[in-house]
């Protein structure tokens, strides 16, 4: 997992870069997702938007992963 916390381009132009790389899931943490101890979760090929809590988001991520797997195969 890679972190981008760059100040040289903007938030959209990220997020394309990471797309085109072939990132299966984009997670955004902003200051309200810290508070609400939340990310929010995109995923790359079906453009799915969720928010899912910071507290075992590596398994979360795991099952999704399988799951994105299964969908794209």
């Amino acid at each position: 997992m890679a972190v981008d916390d760059s100040d040289t381009h903007n938030p959209g132009y990220k997020f394309n870069e990471w797309e085109v790389r072939g990132t299966p899931v984009r997670m955004e943490l902003g200051t309200n997702d810290l508070a609400a101890n939340e990310v929010r979760c995109v995923v790359r090929h079906s453009g799915q938007k969720f928010q899912a809590a910071q507290e075992g988001l590596a398994t979360a991520m795991k099952t999704l992963l399988v799951t994105i797997h299964q969908e794209m195969y």
